[in-house]
């Protein structure tokens, strides 16, 4: 190659070269916006999912009362009780403060969960082995009605008088059943099938129409549609379906029965404290007893239940005695010059109880006995003229 030709070659090649490096700039120039609003958007969506996580660490409590419902829901799904029988669930609270409780059917079972109004999940739980179900849908609430209602109703070949369905709850009286609403006027009641599932009853109101008035003769009483139940079939529900064995009230007796208290036999106060004592309403509504305990040493069972209040105050040895299947008057109280109680527990009437023929009072020691005056008494100076006075009328000693 001659030396003339060698030159033309470099200039060549600096041309190109030159004119590789305007196109890499102005290509280069164009590709900026593209590469930085792509820098952008992946910043924006590291950053909003930093947020996010740092967001979701934040603990988020339900209402209470909602709360209580979740856990409740999910305590009498887990029955292990066989129907066809019936059992209750505990009143819905009138506001839900916009969270909500769902049932879904899974391959495990039913997945229950609790959300706020974001679709947050506060909750959730599966039971293994269950149905979400409604007696509605289809040709179930009809079936049902059939199966256990009516008059002639069915003995063989009985259809099925339930459906699996997705349920939400966000309210006391309503239900949404596969996304529709209906009422909830169920009177707290479930019904468990024969292979342990338990399901809830939409129900409808029929009403009468104003501008058709023989409605009143059709549309009153327990009938059923596709979606539900007439809330008039509830009470015949209550009466013709057994109700299903309560395993935990059982638990609850069970352990009442070995804790329960006992009592002495004048007075009603428990012999050894840390034992059981049910009130009235506690027994009626199935919960557990109180625990007698130094601040409520007496125990009237079934009635006050644990109490700080002994029967040497008005009323309280009727309670006693009524409580008490082992109750037995105390001997008549013997008291010194200013009348206190020497030989507790003992009887002291009043001149209430004297004239009408009711129980006496039973003084406790350190009592004053002012019998057939004012009872007995504690805490009290009995130096005072009235006291004296009293005890005068009353201690012929």
């Amino acid at each position: 190659m001659t030396k003339r030709g060698a030159v033309s070659s470099i200039i060549t090649l600096a041309i190109l070269l030159i004119l590789l490096a305007v196109l890499f700039a102005a290509f280069y120039e164009s590709l900026l916006p593209s590469v930085a609003n792509a820098a952008e958007r992946f910043a924006d969506k590291t950053l909003s999912r930093f947020k996010r996580e740092k967001f979701q660490n934040v603990e988020i409590v339900a209402d209470k009362s909602v709360d209580e419902t979740y856990e409740n829901i999910l305590s009498v799904l887990r029955t292990t009780n066989k129907g066809p029988c019936i059992t209750t669930r505990k009143a819905f609270p009138r506001d839900f403060k916009d969270f909500k409780i769902t049932l879904s059917q899974t391959e495990q079972g039913i997945f229950v969960i609790l959300k706020n109004k974001q679709e947050r999940v506060i909750k959730s739980n599966t039971i293994s082995g269950k149905i979400p179900c409604v007696v509605g849908e289809g040709e179930a609430a009809k079936n049902f009605y059939n199966n256990f209602l009516k008059v002639s109703r069915c003995t063989s070949n009985c259809l099925g008088d339930y459906s699996a369905a997705n349920i939400e709850f966000n309210s006391a009286d309503s239900i949404i059943v596969n996304g529709q609403k209906r009422n909830l006027d169920d009177g707290n009641l479930v019904y468990v099938t024969e292979n342990g599932n338990v399901c809830f009853f939409p129900t409808h109101n029929s009403g009468v129409s104003i501008i058709r008035p023989w409605e009143i003769y059709t549309k009153y009483g327990c009938d059923a549609e596709t979606g539900s139940l007439d809330d008039d079939c509830i009470e015949q529900v209550k009466r013709k379906i057994p109700q299903c064995k309560n395993e935990e009230w059982e638990k609850i007796l069970e352990d009442y029965n070995k804790n329960k208290c006992k009592v002495d036999k004048y007075t009603c106060k428990v012999e050894s404290l840390g034992c059981q004592c049910f009130s009235a309403g506690l027994l009626q509504s199935q919960q557990k007893p109180e625990i007698c305990d130094e601040t409520k040493p007496f125990c009237y069972d079934g009635e006050y239940g644990c109490n700080d209040k002994g029967p040497d105050l008005k009323g309280y040895s009727e309670v006693c005695k009524k409580t008490n299947k082992n109750f037995e008057l105390a001997q008549k109280c013997q008291v010194d010059e200013n009348c206190l109680v020497k030989n507790a527990p003992c009887s002291c009437h009043d001149a209430d109880t004297k004239l009408r023929g009711k129980l006496p009072y039973v003084c406790l020691e350190g009592n004053y006995c002012y019998n057939e005056q004012i009872g007995c008494k504690k805490d009290i100076d009995p130096s005072q003229p009235l006291y004296v006075d009293y005890c005068q009328k009353s201690n012929k000693n």
